[in-house]
């Protein structure tokens, strides 16, 4: 059975080339949608650790945190999504 880790992403802001928003809040919505996806086909799933953009989360210990949970489950594989970012040039709709 196929096994995926979804890491979101643990910046501390990253805005993103659509407007007033950032990285991290773009894939939570992501993983928010792609998780019924993989439950429905039967790919077996962990989700990181959530963190909320701006807060006093510390993103080092939670990217520690995701890693050995990523290490420790073998999986077959780990995604981050990774929408465009302000700096890219790309424009959002």
């Amino acid at each position: 059975m196929p096994k995926v880790y979804l890491s979101p992403a643990y910046h501390y802001w990253n805005p993103c080339a659509v407007a007033g928003c950032d990285e991290t809040t773009h894939n939570n919505l992501y993983l928010d949608v792609l998780e019924p996806y993989l439950a429905a086909c039967g790919i077996q799933y962990k989700r990181g650790p959530r963190r909320t953009p701006k807060s006093g989360g510390d993103g080092d210990s939670l990217m520690l945190q995701a890693v050995r949970e990523s290490d420790g489950l073998m999986f077959t594989t780990s995604a981050t999504p990774t929408p465009p970012t302000a700096a890219s040039g790309a424009t959002g709709p």
